[in-house]
């Protein structure tokens, strides 16, 4: 499901897409959205990186739960 991308301010001060005013131009560069959760970041690779340890974290979690479950019956 694609989810619409939202501000973090709910929208007051933006300006139109492709319109910048000369502090955003200055500023950093547009957050980029991750394709997995649909987060806002600006440093994309460092965000696939903890999103793929927060993945992995959870599984192994549920694996070890389900064999302590099995064990315990």
């Amino acid at each position: 499901m694609d989810y619409p991308t939202r501000p973090c301010h709910g929208g007051i001060g933006t300006t139109s897409p492709g319109k910048r005013s000369a502090m955003e131009s200055t500023a950093q560069p547009s957050p980029l959205e991750c394709p997995d959760c649909h987060a806002l970041t600006a440093d994309l690779e460092a965000h696939k990186h903890w999103h793929s340890r927060l993945v992995h974290d959870i599984a192994t979690a549920v694996d070890k739960d389900i064999s302590r479950r099995a064990h315990t019956t």
